[in-house]
């Protein structure tokens, strides 16, 4: 799995994440200010997770990116301010890194 943190995201990458993302734009415009923007790529089973460890576990908006022929990639886009977005993304290395036991 792909991790990334982007601070204080430029107006230019914020348009590209409104273009390809899966939500209207008018949801990540209406969130006001993005001190910063996590970035996940990964396979499906983990991405569904770290999404919902993010929303679960700080004051996040986690969208879906999509990507288009021949890269049919996705992106779990987690924007928030800075200290949420970082919180997110140990939270999910945090639960990634674990050994899953049915037990």
């Amino acid at each position: 799995m792909d991790i990334q943190l982007i601070k204080s995201p430029s107006t230019s990458v914020i348009e590209m994440i409104k273009a390809r993302s899966m939500r209207n734009a008018n949801e990540i415009d209406s969130m006001g200010e993005i001190g910063g923007i996590g970035l996940v790529q990964g396979k499906i089973l983990n991405m569904l997770v770290a999404a919902d460890v993010a929303e679960k576990h700080a004051n996040v908006k986690v969208i879906e990116i999509n990507g288009v022929c021949p890269q049919h990639f996705t992106l779990v886009v987690i924007l928030g301010d800075i200290s949420a977005v970082t919180e997110a993304l140990e939270n999910i290395t945090e639960r990634l890194n674990e050994s899953w036991n049915s037990k």
